[in-house]
């Protein structure tokens, strides 16, 4: 995505709105099948780590609002609707499946790659995700969030979600 905006920035007489979503919650939903058989939840990030998250909904929202507004220039807008640990996903999506004690555990990132290809990802993806969680563990992926001093302003909190969650999870 840098590249890509990188590349939009460099038109001339343009005016770009990029949105930044943050972690979207609808990743969990790839997790279904290892709390079921394995009772756990987890990637190659720690469970005390800062997930800033999002709906695709509140993107929708976010994207609507920008295109009604006359902006100028090149400006980010981040799109984020909770900001959590993995502690608190673990708890709010376990507790919205019965699960109240559900686990985080934080995978290598060599388990955690094999694990996503033994899913059926391609490799190609598999390496972003695990590149993505080593920006979570070391929080450089909030860093320019946090120097723009971006705020939560998405409506799905976490718990809002946990609720699709459940209802995928129980299909």
């Amino acid at each position: 995505m840098y590249d890509v905006e990188n590349s939009l920035n460099s038109l001339e007489n343009v005016a770009i709105k990029h949105l930044r979503p943050a972690f979207f919650y609808v990743n969990f939903l790839h997790n279904i099948g290892m709390i079921k058989n394995a009772g756990i939840i987890g990637s190659n990030y720690p469970a005390n780590a800062r997930l800033i998250m999002t709906h695709p909904g509140d993107i929708a929202i976010a994207a609507k609002e920008e295109l009604e507004k006359t902006f100028t220039g090149k400006t980010v807008r981040y799109v984020a609707s909770d900001d959590r640990t993995l502690t608190d996903v673990a708890s709010v999506l376990g507790n919205a499946i019965g699960k109240p004690d559900l686990p985080w555990i934080e995978f290598s990132d060599k388990d955690s790659l094999e694990g996503m290809k033994q899913a059926g990802m391609s490799p190609a993806i598999a390496i972003t995700y695990v590149e993505m969680g080593n920006a979570v563990k070391s929080g450089i992926l909030w860093g320019d969030y946090n120097a723009t001093k971006a705020s939560v302003t998405g409506k799905t909190k976490l718990e809002d979600f946990a609720k699709e969650f459940a209802e995928n999870y129980n299909q």
